[in-house]
């Protein structure tokens, strides 16, 4: 097992200008790799905290190789879940070494060797800066392919109340500044990231680099990649959509969560856009499947796409029977793009 003894030593010396966390729970296959990739990209005097959430593979045993690399502290723990497990360890280390700047790696990514560097760059040179993303690439955990590739145009502010060009994972925070508004919220079981973009940006800026400086793998075992969870997840991200709009509209539809519980909340009509982006994400990784769940799940929540959502079934089940999966995405992604063309406005003369 991974030594941590060092963790203390290095606490009475310096406090460190960058602690990153990851939050692992399984998935032993893609650890190394990508605890390696933050490693490489790790500025001197910068610690990682690798957390296994109670995971029942081999997880500790695919991480001895690097048991050596004192920048590395791995802590074991009975499985809490993400949202506890970011809120309790995040504010730790913050309390505890008091690091300039912290960011969370999502588990599987891949972070680039600049990244790090580039993002201290750009806030040590951006005082009104409070965090900044990167572009990025989402990637088909089970095949390596490159599904899109999420690039900024550039640097500019962000609005909070139509989209998040970032990923979680590709973030860099002030400690100050994270520390002072209270960090993740418990509350948010998913998006907690969204809502806490919202208080951040109410003490300073929060940027994007155009560079794409992260690797996304969607895995097999992600929440995306389940209709459940999926469904909840978007609920809560129109949550924290109204936190970013309207402080009161933002207190009801928590109030709702609460009380009504996440199946009764009434959705909006970005939550059903980001319910159809979610079945398009599916369509182009090829996981048709998942992609039929949620033609299943639309059809019977939301009464207005029963008829779409029944002849994109068929086309589906037409890709999984021929098992063209790639043709069958690819005609979908050219027919999405062709209809987004025809709604355009005409340019004004």
């Amino acid at each position: 097992m991974i030594s941590t003894a060092h963790l203390d030593e290095r606490k009475e010396t310096t406090s460190p200008t960058l602690v990153v966390l990851t939050f692992f729970y399984n998935r032993a296959e893609v650890a190394l790799k990508s605890v390696r990739s933050v490693l490489d990209a790790l500025p001197a005097n910068s610690l990682l905290i690798v957390v296994d959430d109670g995971s029942s593979d081999n997880l500790a045993a695919s991480l001895q190789e690097l048991e050596e690399d004192q920048r590395l502290v791995v802590k074991h723990q009975q499985n809490l879940g993400f949202t506890a497990s970011l809120s309790k360890w995040t504010s730790e280390y913050i309390d505890k070494l008091n690091p300039t700047y912290i960011a969370i790696h999502g588990s599987g990514d891949k972070a680039h060797p600049e990244k790090f560097r580039k993002q201290i760059e750009y806030l040590e040179n951006n005082l009104r800066a409070v965090a900044v993303g990167t572009s990025h690439r989402l990637i088909a955990g089970h095949s390596g392919a490159v599904v899109s590739s999420k690039e900024s145009k550039s640097d500019r502010k962000l609005d909070l109340t139509k989209t998040v060009p970032f990923t979680h994972g590709s973030v860099l925070y002030r400690s100050a500044d994270f520390a002072a508004v209270g960090g993740y919220d418990t509350f948010f079981k998913y998006c907690q990231d969204w809502e806490l973009y919202t208080r951040l940006c109410k003490r300073g800026d929060l940027h994007c680099l155009p560079d794409v400086l992260y690797d996304r793998y969607v895995m097999p075992d992600g929440v995306s990649q389940s209709t459940a969870t999926k469904w909840k997840q978007l609920v809560y991200r129109d949550c924290a959509v109204a936190a970013a709009k309207d402080q009161e509209l933002y207190l009801e539809k928590k109030r709702q969560i609460e009380e009504l519980g996440v199946e009764a909340v009434a959705f909006s009509p970005e939550a059903v856009r980001s319910y159809l982006g979610a079945q398009f994400t599916q369509i182009l990784l090829g996981d048709f499947k998942t992609a039929l769940d949620w033609t299943d799940l639309l059809r019977a929540r939301i009464p207005r796409l029963r008829f779409s959502q029944t002849v994109l079934a068929g086309f589906l089940r037409l890709g999984r029977v021929t098992r063209c999966n790639l043709l069958v995405s690819s005609t979908y992604r050219a027919y999405r793009l062709m209809k987004s063309q025809f709604k355009r406005k005409p340019a004004q003369s």
